[in-house]
């Protein structure tokens, strides 16, 4: 019984992994129509922009911010 209890239990703890809990973010609602939301937002809050390239409607970052961008997307489930 203790071994099934311990089994469970460490399923459960290998479910919570931290892409479990990418939903705590909060998506910009300018984001919402976007295809990768999580980078889209992670953009828009470290000075990136939301505009219209080659036909599509694209979201970027200013030089310097890749870094700072990339930490925020990886912190919350984005792009992995």
């Amino acid at each position: 019984m203790r071994r099934k209890l311990l089994f469970i239990a460490f399923v459960a703890s290998s479910l919570a992994t931290p892409a479990a809990f990418a939903g705590s973010m909060t998506i910009d609602p300018q984001c919402a129509k976007m295809d990768d939301k999580i980078g889209c937002t992670c953009a828009l809050q470290n000075g990136g922009s939301i505009g219209i390239r080659h036909g599509r409607m694209e979201w970027w970052f200013g030089r310097g911010n890749a870094a700072t961008v990339q930490k925020c997307m990886y912190d919350n489930g984005g792009n992995k």
